[in-house]
């Protein structure tokens, strides 16, 4: 189970990206710049992973990302 899921969701004409839930995090104008802006949100994070919704609220996508090897890790 993914500890952080990055939710895709079109909002009002943008992609809103935001954890699961209902915290926000980013507006974007472009499905596909809000879908990579959440696979890099959620590579920084220990089993993060990212979740694409429809207008409908059906979930479209989801990806299981594996972690970046940044600086922050292991610290």
């Amino acid at each position: 189970m993914a500890s952080l899921v990055y939710e895709v969701v079109p909002v009002d004409g943008v992609w809103v990206v935001r954890l699961k839930g209902d915290s926000q995090t980013e507006v974007l104008g472009e499905k596909h710049a809000a879908v990579a802006r959440a696979r890099t949100l959620a590579a920084y994070e220990r089993g993060g992973a990212v979740r694409v919704f429809t207008p409908s609220g059906d979930v479209e996508a989801e990806y299981a990302v594996a972690a970046a090897g940044n600086s922050r890790a292991g610290k």
